[in-house]
């Protein structure tokens, strides 16, 4: 009589296959590696962003060992009883593979372009024909300590609008926090190419009221010229 071995059967043999831990753990690195090259792209300074990604990403090995791990050794539990040791392979490897797939469909659909980033961070477009657009932006895929900076000319109606719009307040020009806080968060980022809001004679400072605004607890800041057309809007999560 023939004997056929199990892999005539469809089951393959443990034997040739990684453990449950090996497993998690390179899942775990797709996801690391998906995180750098994110934010590094994410971020306008790249090397700064590919920091973020990676200290942001080792944040996530403890809640990753607390969900994932658990969850791939009752996939792996079953996939053994059943022999599935081809269908283990891809599932124990899906967490990492959705990040990738997840975070990369991201960038394509809403690129890190200044429009929309303007629009995620102040749920408005750019003002229409605005021009001399710079746009400075740090973050992470986990949404933590995110920075934009937008400098653009505009007309007047349209800086008008964008305070209507946005419900944010005038803050008392005596105030010394209301000139040296945004001004502080633009001159640790930005490069001596951009406009200097500190030379602008009578220019006004407007701050976002957190009570009553689409940012959140997030601190925003728009700062306008005498004339209304030169414009910064700083939105900070520090």
């Amino acid at each position: 009589m023939i004997v056929q071995p199990a892999n005539a059967k469809g089951i393959d043999s443990p034997s040739k296959h990684h453990s449950v831990l090996a497993l998690t753990g390179l899942a775990y690195a797709l996801f690391l590696a998906s995180a750098i090259i994110f934010d590094s792209i994410l971020c306008t300074n790249h090397l700064r962003g590919a920091r973020s990604g990676f200290v942001h990403g080792i944040f996530c090995i403890v809640p990753w060992c607390l969900v994932v791990l658990p969850v791939s050794g009752l996939v792996h539990a079953l996939c053994r009883r059943n022999g599935w040791w081809r269908a283990r392979t891809i599932a124990l490897l899906l967490p990492g593979m959705a990040s990738v797939i997840f975070l990369s469909g991201s960038l394509i659909l809403a690129p890190p372009t200044a429009a929309n980033l303007f629009k995620k961070n102040t749920g408005q477009p750019l003002p229409p024909g605005c021009t001399e657009v710079r746009m400075f932006h740090e973050g992470s895929c986990l949404g933590f300590g995110m920075t934009s900076i937008f400098s653009f000319r505009c007309r007047p109606e349209d800086t008008d609008e964008l305070i209507r719009i946005l419900r944010i307040l005038r803050m008392d020009p005596q105030s010394d926090q209301s000139q040296t806080q945004p001004l502080n968060i633009i001159n640790r980022n930005v490069t001596a190419s951009w406009p200097d809001p500190a030379t602008w004679k009578g220019s006004n400072v407007y701050f976002v009221d957190d009570d009553d605004s689409i940012t959140g607890l997030w601190q925003a800041w728009l700062i306008a010229d005498s004339t209304r057309e030169r414009v910064y809007v700083v939105v900070d999560q520090g």
